[in-house]
């Protein structure tokens, strides 16, 4: 899975949607028990994936995260580059 709102997906979703609000925004991973068979996730500092803790959520599921560790999340849920 690759959170990055560049991704031809959010066209198909949203064909209007200009990237300039929080339309496609991951907020919760509360259904991260929906894919059993994700094993990695990306991410890319455009804050799609703005859910607090959420490289601790991946690690107690087993899914690797790129090496995005969690002392690199901003408060918002925001990546961080080290």
């Amino acid at each position: 899975m690759c959170f990055d709102a560049g991704a031809d997906v959010f066209r198909h979703c949203a064909p209007a949607w200009d990237g300039e609000d929080d339309l496609v925004d991951v907020r919760s991973l509360d259904d991260l028990a929906l894919p059993p068979n994700l094993r990695e996730a990306t991410f890319v500092e455009d804050g799609v994936l703005a859910v607090p803790d959420a490289a601790e959520v991946f690690a107690a599921r087993g899914i690797d995260t790129d090496g995005w560790a969690p002392a690199s999340v901003s408060s918002s849920g925001w990546p961080l580059r080290r």
